[in-house]
């Protein structure tokens, strides 16, 4: 979790206090080359059960299951109108100033369904984990290491980024640009399923903006509701829950929602 409003939080919500690092270099190298693999191997297996031959009736129903929406239904989270009606509850926001950017992506095709939302959206976040890497930094004092720096001292979140990053930038200059900010709470989240380490990637890298008509970057999610901030008595998971239930399509946007698709415990 970030004290600056304007960078998205992953997973950020308190569940038992985490009290572990990993400030030494080599120790959050294999964590973190670990979760990318990992996050890869679970990206690939989404690709195959949103590919032609995957989508079978068993992956409709779990698609259904996870987001409260039917792989066949038409999507237009992103169309002009839609788009306009965020900007303009932002724009009424007390912290409007502090809000983080919005991904100005707007979508023109009229007959977008659930299905290619997400098929789409995965194929982009396994381009960019193929981009991107950790590497040892020449000076171990640093704690940029490749796309990931490591602030596992800071015990108040488990991982942000700015989601602008993406825009208008090359993929091929991915691993220059790139920032993952890795804090403690990640350190003690296990490698697959639920508010997992790869659940938490994911949801991180879907705060990236789409760039070159949406060709590459995340999902430009946000973490919902954006309005009005985090509050104790509807946390962002009861919100997440309350999007499915209601058929909400925000479950799209929202990032908590989305990392649920990524939750699956392989091999």
């Amino acid at each position: 979790m970030s004290n600056e409003r304007k960078s998205t939080k992953g997973t950020s919500e308190k569940k038992k206090q985490c009290v572990k690092e990993a400030k030494v270099t080599n120790q959050f190298k294999k964590m973190m080359d670990e979760a990318l693999e990992a996050t890869k191997k679970v990206l690939e297996q989404r690709k195959k059960d949103l590919s032609e031959e995957g989508w079978n009736d068993d992956k409709q129903a779990e698609f259904y299951n996870i987001f409260g929406i039917h792989g066949n239904d038409i999507i237009t989270v992103d169309s002009k109108e839609e788009r306009e009606k965020v900007r303009k509850i932002r724009a009424n926001d007390k912290f409007a100033e502090d809000l983080p950017p919005m991904d100005p992506y707007i979508e023109l095709r009229a007959d977008i369904t659930a299905y290619t939302y997400m098929r789409e959206g995965v194929d982009r976040l396994l381009l960019l984990c193929n981009k991107i890497s950790v590497e040892i930094p020449l000076d171990i004092s640093q704690r940029i290491h490749g796309n990931f720096v490591n602030q596992t001292d800071i015990n108040d979140g488990s991982a942000n980024v700015s989601g602008d990053q993406t825009l208008g930038l090359n993929p091929e200059l991915y691993k220059n640009v790139l920032k993952i900010n890795i804090q403690q709470n990640f350190v003690c989240k296990t490698l697959m399923g639920v508010d997992s380490k790869v659940s938490t990637l994911c949801h991180e890298f879907s705060h990236f903006f789409r760039s070159q008509d949406s060709k590459y970057g995340g999902l430009g999610t946000d973490d919902l509701p954006v309005s009005g901030g985090f509050s104790k008595s509807e946390p962002y998971s009861v919100n997440a829950s309350s999007l499915k239930k209601s058929g909400s399509q925000d479950v799209f946007k929202n990032s908590y929602n989305i990392e649920k698709y990524f939750e699956l415990i392989m091999a």
